[in-house]
């Protein structure tokens, strides 16, 4: 799914994504380009992507939550530069990935000051946040949380920054990821995030049942 300008009350929910390949470029799952603002997006799978199943070239104040990102090949969840202001609001997502980059690209922050009131002696204001994400679950069954890259530094660094500092780094418990079947069990730590389980099981091409017309 691609997305591409200032889209307010744009709502991206509900999809099955899975199998995206390419060869030297693409092959992303959801990826919001060019400005891509004010959009909600939640309750979608998105797994076996070849690169990240989350990708942002430029976006604004972008919700995203209650997704289920998992499998990419080469990287996870990509920002592809800092802008001066919030790209995206990450939260209650599960990420479940075995290679590749978690984040990858540039998830750096740098301050930005922007104007508030003509009227006012000092009328600007510096922030320093240009993304947000909090209340999530990270899980690779092959890495301890210790030996994750959270855009290149430590768990601990990146929780320092003020991200994901509700978060946990803990097996979601899958029904069976690798035949893709994304259903938590009743124990999983998603639950206590807030997490809310996704019905796909009328999303896309199915078996029509009952009485058929003639």
């Amino acid at each position: 799914i691609y997305t591409l300008g200032v889209s307010p009350g744009t709502v991206i929910r509900n999809n099955l994504i899975h199998d995206v390949t390419a060869n030297h470029y693409g092959g992303w799952g959801i990826y919001h380009d060019e400005g891509s603002t004010h959009l909600l997006v939640e309750n979608n799978v998105v797994y076996h992507t070849k690169f990240a199943p989350f990708n942002i070239h430029f976006s604004k104040e972008v919700t995203v939550r209650n997704n289920i990102f998992a499998l990419g090949k080469l990287e996870q969840l990509s920002r592809g530069r800092v802008e001066p202001h919030k790209s995206v609001y990450f939260e209650n997502n599960i990420v479940y990935w075995r290679e590749g980059e978690l984040f990858s690209k540039n998830w750096k922050d740098e301050p930005y000051t922007f104007h508030i009131s003509p009227k006012k002696k000092n009328d600007t204001a510096t922030l320093t946040s240009t993304f947000d994400c909090d209340w999530n679950l990270y899980y690779n069954p092959t890495q301890k949380v210790e030996e994750v890259a959270f855009n290149k530094g430590s768990w601990a660094e990146w929780r320092k920054r003020g991200k994901d500092v509700h978060s946990q780094y803990a097996d979601p418990f899958f029904a069976n990821p690798d035949q893709g079947d994304f259903t938590l069990k009743p124990d999983s730590p998603a639950f206590a995030l807030g997490f809310q389980p996704i019905d796909v099981s009328e999303v896309g091409p199915r078996i029509k049942t009952g009485p058929q017309k003639e």
